[in-house]
């Protein structure tokens, strides 16, 4: 099955994500200006058919952030806490991929201990996000 939670640089297959995709996660990236007819009219099709929730993360508004289920306006130069902030809910709720990390991951963990750092308050004073929106 395809990653079925969001796509990384376009590197899924707009197919995967039109029939597969719960959610799609698009961080630093306005797929409605730079990629219109394939990624975005593929993510608004996945939103269309499985009602796939539009995570969007941009210091900027966008085009593709105004079809966002959710926008996370962050500061400039915060991804890194930000995705930090993200391994450090997905790993306390316990919705990681055991598989897929034992498969295909190393440092893991590094990335552990580091996420731990990263709990919602202190992403959301890094990056300006508001602790619910994180968590949601």
């Amino acid at each position: 099955m395809a990653n079925t939670w969001g796509y990384g640089a376009m590197t899924n297959h707009f197919g995967d994500m039109t029939a597969n995709s719960k959610a799609i996660f698009c961080i630093g990236a306005n797929s409605a200006v730079a990629n219109p007819v394939g990624g975005m009219k593929h993510m608004l099709q996945a939103k269309d058919r499985n009602n796939a929730k539009l995570i969007v993360a941009d210091p900027n508004f966008t085009k593709t952030a105004a079809h966002a289920d959710l926008y996370l306006r962050q500061r400039s130069g915060t991804d890194v806490a930000l995705i930090y902030g993200l391994i450090h809910i997905i790993l306390k709720n316990g919705w990681e991929d055991k598989e897929l990390i034992k498969t295909r991951t190393y440092a893991v963990e590094e990335i552990r201990a580091e996420a731990e750092k990263w709990d919602p308050k202190e992403v959301a004073n890094v990056t300006g996000c508001k602790e619910e929106e994180l968590i949601e």
